[in-house]
């Protein structure tokens, strides 16, 4: 596995919905890291006071990466890989 660091955090207000969010992210974190040589670095942060955003909030480097709970975990998969893949985070250095 690469050494990059990717910081994921997920900015909650509903300790449900939070929960549910962090243990798919724990859920996928092997599949996501291996194909992408990543290292994920996985968070959460109450915070109840942005009124305009939906609960929860999931940020890659400080970037949303989706606003709600997904369908079902491989969404989120999907979602963080697509993410990556913008940001040239492959095993082949932008090549897969």
């Amino acid at each position: 596995m690469g050494s990059r660091v990717v910081d994921v955090k997920v900015v909650y207000c509903d300790e449900y919905l939070g929960y549910t969010v962090s243990s798919w992210l724990e859920e996928v974190r092997d599949i996501v890291e291996e194909e992408h040589c990543v290292r994920l670095s996985i968070s959460s942060v109450k915070e109840c006071g942005a009124v305009d955003m939906l609960d929860p909030v999931l940020l890659l480097d400080g970037e949303i990466v989706v606003e709600g709970v997904p369908g079902e975990p491989g969404y989120l998969i999907e979602l963080l890989k697509k993410r990556l893949l913008d940001k040239g985070l492959t095993c082949n250095g932008g090549v897969d």
